[in-house]
């Protein structure tokens, strides 16, 4: 007797005397008999249409022109059948969402063709092509979690529902993109005054994100600022290094933040922690500047003046050979012209020969600097 899910085959030997045919009865045991066929004219017969995991009786009656014979009972149980696929298959950013991906689904329906499942085994495969890998099997609830997944890739997620007979004929498939990680926030290198004479701007310079296992690179950044210790920020999108801060207070100290963007769930970074800073409390306006380029001997006396504005002891000039890097020497006091007009002859043997810049800057009565500015573009023969 050959069983599967669905069938039973079903043999016997003729009796003695003669025989026309034989009619087969089946029924789920215990229950009601159903003729499944009749005037077989073989020894055989397969009863199709069964329900897998099912106990039943069969019986077969030899029939000739005097009626039916006593009937042959055999018994047999149907076997299991494979599960359909599961159902309901999505997946779904898991924690963190950049490297894993929760997978969720819904047991498969059973049929007289297909049976429960036991249990699921899910796979995944990168881009959505190739060869699957099976990342976990023998799961018997519902979800599943897949970790360890590059960043910002494409994936293809499989489950296949399994029990006794085997593995669902195709299971469920979904596909998912893993997210960028976040980025770490920037490095803040340095906020200055800028040397233009001016007492309302900060330059801000800074390091982009660092890239690690955890963060990915960031694609812009945010600056805000407040005066110091105020909390009352105000912020900035976009930023590069050497951004420069506007419409500030003269001689007001400030707190710097920043913070990084990148396509990310989970942007923006958390804010940099304050570097602080002041403007400048003088300015500077040039009256009658040296026009620019300009050329002029070594040795010589160019003149030029300048208005400071803001509170200051004493205003001090040089000629330096960077319009960043302030000079170290050959620093000359300026001479008092008409109240805040102060006047410079510089040049002389303090002027290198070649590219020279002018450095102006105040001093308060400790000697620190509360403004400067420096002014490129001259040359010396």
């Amino acid at each position: 007797m050959t069983i599967t899910a669905t069938t039973v085959d079903l043999a016997w030997t003729a009796p003695a005397g003669a025989v026309t045919g034989y009619d087969v009865l089946a029924r789920v045991s215990g229950g009601g008999w159903t003729q499944v066929a009749n005037n077989v004219t073989g020894t055989s017969y397969t009863v199709t249409g069964l329900t897998p995991l099912t106990a039943y009786d069969f019986m077969v009656f030899a029939l000739n022109s005097a009626g039916p014979g006593a009937g042959a009972i055999a018994s047999a149980q149907t076997i299991g059948a494979v599960p359909n696929a599961p159902g309901g298959f999505a997946a779904a950013a898991g924690s963190p969402a950049y490297s894993a991906v929760n997978l969720s689904w819904t047991a498969p329906t059973t049929d007289p063709l297909h049976g429960p499942a036991a249990s699921y085994t899910v796979s995944y495969r990168a881009n959505s092509t190739g060869a699957w890998t099976v990342a976990q099997s023998g799961i018997t609830g519902l979800s599943a979690t897949i970790s360890g997944l590059s960043h910002s890739a494409l994936y293809g997620f499989l489950v296949d529902a399994i029990n006794a007979i085997g593995t669902n004929v195709a299971g469920a498939t979904t596909t998912l993109t893993t997210d960028v990680a976040a980025p770490n926030p920037p490095t803040i290198t340095a906020v200055t005054a800028p040397v233009d004479g001016t007492t309302s701007k900060l330059a801000v310079t800074f390091t982009g994100s660092a890239i690690d296992g955890t963060h990915d690179a960031a694609t812009t950044y945010d600056l805000r600022w407040s005066v110091h210790g105020a909390g009352n920020w105000t912020t900035v999108a976009s930023v590069s290094s050497g951004a420069v801060i506007t419409g500030l207070a003269a001689g007001t100290s400030y707190d710097i933040q920043m913070r990084a963007w990148n396509a990310s769930t989970g942007a923006p970074s958390a804010w940099t922690a304050s570097t602080t800073a002041g403007t400048w409390t003088c300015g500077f306006v040039v009256v009658n500047p040296l026009p620019t380029p300009y050329s002029f001997a070594h040795d010589s006396y160019p003149i030029t003046q300048v208005t400071v504005t803001g509170t200051f002891t004493t205003v001090e000039g040089a000629w330096g050979s960077s319009p960043t890097v302030e000079p170290t020497s050959g620093w000359t006091a300026f001479s008092a012209y008409s109240g805040m007009m102060v006047q410079y002859l510089g040049g002389g043997a303090s002027a290198s020969i070649g590219t020279v810049c002018l450095w102006v800057r105040a001093k308060n009565g400790s000697s620190v600097v509360i403004g400067e500015i420096a002014a490129s573009g001259y040359t010396t023969t």
